[in-house]
C-alpha cells in the first residue's frame, strides 16, 4: 500500500504517526489503513482539494504532485510556470500524464498548418520531418504545451477528482478509479508516439511526394538554356506564378507552371506543363497552353527561346 502525505506529498512508510518528512500529523483514518496491509488509499471529502492538498489530489497525481501544487499555485498568482520535460517530450508527457484529448488536439492542429500551407501552394522539401515549415509547427506545438500544460494538468485533474468524489460509488469503487484515472501511464506514451507516426507518415503521402515531383523541375534546365535554373526564369518572366500537380497517370505525373505574360500591355494566361516519372529526376516538356490555346511543337519551342531571350535581356 502506497499513501502519500496531504502536507507535502512524501511517500509515507507503514505504522507512523508523523511525516517523516515535514512532521505533519496523520489523520486517524490515514493511521489505520498504514497499519492495515491492504490496497487502499485514503479518500478525505474537501470543498477545495487544490488549496487543502486533499489525499485525492496527492494519491491521484502520484509521482511529482509537489511539483505541480506549486506550479498550480503559481498560476494562482498570475506567474506561468513553463513545464521542462512538456517542452522536450510534448506530445509523450501528455500520454504519460493520460492527458489524450490534448494530444488529439495537437495533432489535429499540426495536420491542419501542413493543409493550409499546402493550399496556399506552399513546396515542402524531402524529407518531409526535416521540411522548415513542419519543422517551425512541430516547435510551436512544443512551446504551446510547455506554457499551458501545467494548467491542462490542473484541470484534468480536477475534474476527475470531482467527478469521482461526487459520485455515489461505494468507497472501493472510487478508490479503483482514482488509481486507473491518476497517475502516470505508458500506454499513453505508445499512444502518443503511435500518433506521431501517423502525423509525420501521412502528411508526405499528400504533400512531400508531389513537392519532390516539382522540384524535379523547378531546379531543373533544359537543353536549350541548361545553365539557367527553370524557376528563376518562369518566376522572373511570368507575373502570379505557381507550381502545380496538374495530373497523375500511374508512375506518371504531369507538373505545370501557371502564370500571367504581358506583352504590348495586354495578359495573357500560360500554362507550362512537363512529363516527370515518379522518383526519378527525369523530366520533358509536354505542351504550352496560352489563353486557352496549345501550341503545336515548333510554336511551342519558339515560344521557350523568347521567354529564355527576355529573361536575359532583363
Amino acid at each position: 500500500m502506497i499513501l502519500y502525505c496531504s502536507n507535502c506529498g512524501y511517500k509515507l512508510p507503514d505504522n507512523v504517526n508523523f511525516c517523516p518528512n515535514c512532521g505533519t500529523a496523520l489523520s486517524a483514518e490515514m493511521k489505520s489503513m498504514l497499519a492495515t496491509p491492504q490496497e487502499n488509499v485514503p479518500i478525505v471529502t474537501s470543498e477545495n482539494p487544490k488549496q487543502d492538498m486533499t489525499d485525492e489530489l496527492v494519491n491521484f497525481i502520484g509521482p511529482n504532485a509537489v511539483y505541480y501544487m506549486r506550479c498550480w499555485k503559481e498560476q494562482d498568482a498570475k506567474h506561468m510556470p513553463i513545464n521542462f520535460a512538456a517542452l522536450f517530450l510534448s506530445f509523450f508527457w501528455l500520454g504519460y500524464r493520460k492527458m489524450y484529448k490534448p494530444i488529439l488536439i495537437a495533432a489535429a492542429y499540426y495536420l491542419l498548418m501542413m493543409l493550409i500551407a499546402s493550399w496556399g501552394n506552399y513546396t515542402f522539401t524531402s524529407p518531409f520531418i526535416f521540411d522548415p515549415l513542419s519543422i517551425l509547427f512541430t516547435l510551436v506545438v512544443h512551446v504551446i504545451v510547455a506554457c499551458f500544460g501545467n494548467q491542462w494538468y490542473e484541470r484534468h485533474v480536477m475534474d476527475h477528482i470531482a467527478h469521482i468524489s461526487n459520485s455515489n460509488l461505494p468507497k472501493s469503487q472510487k478508490l479503483a478509479l482514482y488509481q486507473a484515472k491518476g497517475g502516470v501511464g505508458f500506454a499513453g506514451v505508445i499512444l502518443a508516439g503511435l500518433i506521431l507516426l501517423i502525423m509525420f507518415n501521412v502528411p508526405p503521402h499528400y504533400f512531400s511526394a508531389e513537392s519532390d515531383e516539382i522540384n524535379t523541375i523547378r531546379y531543373g534546365a533544359l537543353d536549350i538554356q541548361p545553365e539557367l535554373e527553370i524557376d528563376s526564369v518562369f518566376r522572373d518572366v511570368f507575373d502570379n506564378g505557381s507550381w502545380n500537380l496538374h495530373d497523375r497517370y500511374g508512375e506518371t505525373s504531369i507538373i505545370s507552371f501557371d502564370g500571367s505574360l504581358v506583352e504590348d500591355g495586354k495578359s495573357h494566361d500560360v500554362s507550362i506543363q512537363f512529363y516527370t516519372v515518379n522518383h526519378s529526376k527525369r523530366f520533358e516538356l509536354a505542351t504550352i497552353i496560352v489563353d486557352g490555346d496549345e501550341l503545336d511543337s515548333a510554336s511551342a519551342a519558339s515560344f521557350l527561346d523568347y521567354i529564355f531571350e527576355r529573361y536575359q535581356d532583363r
